[in-house]
């Protein structure tokens, strides 16, 4: 059984459209990526004749870009301020509400919407990072605390697309049922 980790990396892997179309033809198990001391994460496949390339999970030409524009997103965020300077004006998000999949767009309307979401978490952190060109998958844990209740300890699959050098579109997935149901106000004894 594959671990919930690899599963992540894989599945984020694919669902960012991170593989090039060669690699579709022997694309990398998500057991091929071996984390660096940045959380980034490097891709070591053996070719058909036994070596082994590495491919890091930082690459392209504007990877360099997304890759400063999602630390000074990330940094900002965890502190809960300095973060909106990298969004783009026509910024879209997409949350993770599978049922009502309309994106929200502007940057206004993104800030507006983590000016509430921001008193529910108390810490985050990046765990996982790969970055191709202006496609990014980040897997961030947050620390949730909700009125009333326990805190809880959460991650978050985040898929970015930059566009003339903003951070452009995010798209996040999360566990809804816990966090609808733990957003709630408790029942009254």
């Amino acid at each position: 059984m594959k671990s919930p980790l690899a599963f992540s990396i894989g599945a984020a892997v694919l669902a960012a459209g991170l593989l090039s179309a060669s690699a579709a033809k022997d694309p990398p198990s998500p057991n091929d990526f071996k984390p660096s001391a940045d959380n980034t994460f490097t891709c070591q496949k053996e070719s058909a004749d036994g070596t082994t390339a590495k491919k890091p999970a930082v690459e392209g030409s504007n990877a360099k870009t997304t890759k400063a524009l999602l630390d000074t997103y990330y940094e900002g965020f965890a502190k809960k301020s300095g973060w909106e300077s990298v969004i783009s004006d026509n910024f879209k998000f997409v949350d993770a509400n599978m049922t009502k999949r309309m994106p929200t767009f502007g940057k206004d309307a993104y800030i507006q919407i983590i000016k509430k979401f921001s008193p529910l978490f108390l810490t985050m952190r990046v765990k996982e990072m790969m970055i191709a060109d202006d496609r990014a998958y980040v897997l961030t844990n947050y620390n949730y605390v909700f009125p009333g209740r326990h805190g809880i300890n959460g991650d978050v699959v985040e898929l970015w697309k930059v566009k003339d050098g903003k951070l452009d579109t995010l798209t996040i997935f999360f566990d809804t049922l816990n966090f609808d149901r733990l957003s709630k106000p408790p029942p009254k004894p």
